[in-house]
């Protein structure tokens, strides 16, 4: 039997003012939101959740899902709400979207807005940097600045150093998504931040051999199911464990 969605967010926690037209949902005890990932409009890690655009309806009524889905995303702004997506399967039909399926997973992103969409991103990377070809280049990150609400800033720079320097495999699991998926998995990695930028709260220099790593999302994820984030050796010993 297919996985019902109701159940399956019901079962994490969350609810939400409708379940036919909602767009988001909600967990107030634990403090987070969730919201589904359209296959359509997710690109390397990049999900558009909610656009101005989709306000009104042909008929211009105000669609009470935008109106709900804009105070969710203001408690991840505003009140320090995780934000959590899954991976939602459909078809863009003429006025609408269709669900053709969904993965019972969350996943932990970061909200980026850019002017009116918002995105649910691996990283919040919004600026691209220049690309500097000097070897020693001193690379700093996580300087607090506004995308609505305070985040810490990837450098982008330093996340392709870290997969030139170690390469593309996990470094937690050595999955390689190019060697599993061909050439639709080529170039395809996370990259973990040993010490989460956020517990640092300022600006330091980063080297990206030894404070970053390459990883699969699945371990990406399972290394945040804590807080303090697991070690990598300590996910490598889970997984050891469990074979």
């Amino acid at each position: 039997m297919p996985p019902n969605r109701k159940k399956f967010i019901e079962s994490v926690g969350a609810t939400c003012p409708n379940w036919t037209w909602s767009w988001s949902f909600v967990n107030e005890s634990d403090r987070f939101v969730v919201f589904g990932a359209w296959d359509f409009l997710t690109d390397e890690g990049t999900t558009l959740i909610l656009n101005r655009e989709w306000e009104y309806g042909r008929n211009g009524k105000r669609k009470p899902a935008y109106r709900h889905s804009v105070e969710h995303l203001r408690l991840v702004e505003e009140e320090g709400f995780r934000l959590f997506v899954f991976p939602q399967m459909g078809r863009e039909l003429e006025t609408r979207a269709e669900i053709i399926g969904f993965e019972p997973s969350l996943f932990p992103k970061v909200l980026v807005r850019q002017k009116e969409r918002w995105y649910a991103c691996d990283d919040a990377v919004t600026v691209v940097l220049p690309v500097r070809s000097d070897d020693s280049a001193n690379f700093t990150e996580g300087k607090v600045r506004v995308v609505l609400s305070n985040t810490y800033e990837r450098n982008p720079i330093a996340r392709r150093e870290c997969i030139r320097i170690q390469g593309w495999s996990c470094a937690v699991c050595e999955f390689n998504f190019e060697h599993a998926y061909g050439d639709l998995g080529e170039k395809y990695i996370h990259v973990h931040h040993l010490i989460p930028i956020a517990s640092i709260g300022q600006e330091y220099q980063i080297d990206p051999a030894k404070d970053l790593v390459p990883i699969c999302p699945n371990c990406h994820a399972m290394i945040h199911r804590r807080d303090p984030p697991l070690a990598v050796e300590e996910l490598r010993r889970i997984i050891r464990s469990n074979k």
